[in-house]
């Protein structure tokens, strides 16, 4: 049997010597990236092969990867190799098509750094805390940990690059962490870059932005360094509803050869813990400005705690860098059955731009408290086989006034349906990640079991059986 199989040097030994063991007079060639193994097996690869996913450094989730060979390439057999692979991993895997998940050896130097302290495993942000306190203690030199998958694989990013972009190089990415305009040097982030949440539809007046500003603003109040970007380039106004005057325009200062770091400098303050980039002061600028959106995105991230992209609803070149790069994408749709067809299709979208269908999230918007049967919510379209689905309740007049008066931050702290309903989708997605902040209110707002809420596809057929 052939087999295109793609992990950490590290571990490749130990794979190929389970894989021999199992499927005896197998060949194995090795990809050089998750790209490169995803487009060989959809795209360039002639007969039957099997694909076999170990542990990976950097920001593509092993499980991730593997879901999206599941689903889009022609392999025989998909496998999921990790350290301790946990209950939840291999329920997950199956869920995604995976045809097995076999366990790894931890390696030494993994196992001394994932051992767990006296008060047990800590949250991301607990983590995050701690090293920016040895940071301004000098109590350690060295670099923080790569992040690994051992048991919640889906706690680390799942950010590719766009397609046909070079990632820099670790030396090039130091030096650009160095220029990078406004950054504390006090704060310490992990060598993967921070959660990016990005918000998208396949139809407009659904509600995009308002969620994107209402999540911001209740992230910032959880005390996370929030960047809010506006990638409806052309006719965009996030800004409007923080009471801005105007855009944090990225047409400024522009030339024909404008750069990342050229529009990462043109960020205003929207509120307090929340930074806005976008959109353009004049609409034809966004097709100069987009080519650089992933760009952008990435120097972003190296700034924030958590980014959120409010997406145009044309899927333009930059709404797919930033849906390839995030770590969850939200597709809203409103409470009604006429949202079906844009939603299956933008997911088949998603999923064709390589968004693996486990990073998919569906946001149902402005749904009535009252209502309790979507008939198409229970709907499995293609992409959203296994993607979670949250409510987010309607707020009626008064939040439209609000909306329209800039008064976003003072909405998000209100004690109704809708804010806590925003604050519940948020905590949980964060919680997933691995990046829930340690305060009382995030924690409220996950334990609360919001009205009406929507459980996947799998989980509700798993009850059936």
């Amino acid at each position: 049997m052939k087999w295109l199989a793609f992990a950490r040097k590290s571990y490749r030994g130990e794979l190929e010597a389970k894989i021999g063991a199992e499927y005896p007079g197998s060949s194995i060639s090795w990809a050089s990236s998750p790209e490169e193994m995803r487009e060989t097996l959809v795209h360039g690869m002639p007969g039957q092969y099997a694909a076999a996913v170990g542990p990976v450094r950097g920001a593509q989730a092993p499980i991730n990867l593997a879901a999206a060979i599941a689903q889009d390439a022609h392999a025989t057999i998909v496998l999921l190799a990790q350290p301790r692979p946990s209950g939840s991993l291999r329920s997950r895997a199956a869920q995604a098509g995976i045809s097995r998940v076999i366990a790894l050896d931890v390696q030494p130097e993994e196992a001394q750094q994932k051992a767990p302290d006296a008060e047990g495993a800590r949250s991301g942000a607990s983590a995050r805390h701690e090293r920016r306190q040895r940071a301004e203690k000098g109590a350690s030199s060295a670099a923080a940990p790569e992040a690994e998958d051992l048991d919640e694989v889906e706690s680390i990013p799942a950010v590719a690059a766009p397609r046909g972009a070079s990632r820099p190089s670790r030396p090039e990415r130091n030096r650009m962490d160095q220029e990078l305009p406004r950054i504390d040097s006090s704060i310490v982030h992990g060598p993967n870059p921070c959660p990016v949440l990005c918000v998208a539809s396949g139809r407009g007046g659904v509600g995009k932005t308002a969620l994107s500003c209402l999540m911001a603003a209740t992230a910032a109040r959880w005390g996370l360094k929030v960047s809010l970007m506006d990638f409806d380039l052309a006719c965009g106004n996030a800004y409007a509803c923080f009471g801005l005057p105007g855009p944090a325009a990225l047409d400024q200062n522009l030339d024909m050869q404008a750069d990342a770091k050229t529009l990462a400098a043109q960020g205003k303050i929207a509120t307090d813990g929340v930074s806005l980039w976008g959109s353009c002061l004049r609409p034809e600028n966004a097709e100069l400005v987009a080519p650089q959106a992933g760009n952008l995105l990435e120097l972003v991230c190296r700034q924030s705690d958590l980014v959120i992209v409010d997406c145009a609803t044309a899927w333009t070149d930059a709404v797919a860098q930033a849906a390839q790069m995030c770590d969850r994408l939200l597709l809203v749709c409103p409470e009604s059955g006429g949202a079906a067809s844009s939603l299956s299709r933008v997911g088949a979208l998603a999923v064709r731009l390589g968004v693996a269908r486990t990073r998919i999230v569906r946001i149902v918007n402005l749904s009535n408290p009252k209502k309790t049967q979507e008939a198409f919510i229970d709907r499995a379209d293609v992409g959203l086989e296994a993607a979670r689905t949250f409510r987010v309740m309607d707020g009626g007049e008064e939040t439209d006034e609000l909306l329209m008066a800039g008064h976003v931050v003072e909405l998000s702290a209100q004690d109704s349906e809708l804010s806590r309903s925003v604050a519940t989708c948020l905590a949980q997605i964060l919680q997933e990640l691995g990046r829930l902040p340690d305060c009382n209110d995030a924690r409220r707002a996950l334990e609360v079991h919001e009205h009406g809420q929507r459980r996947g596809f799998f989980s509700r057929r798993k009850e059936a059986m």
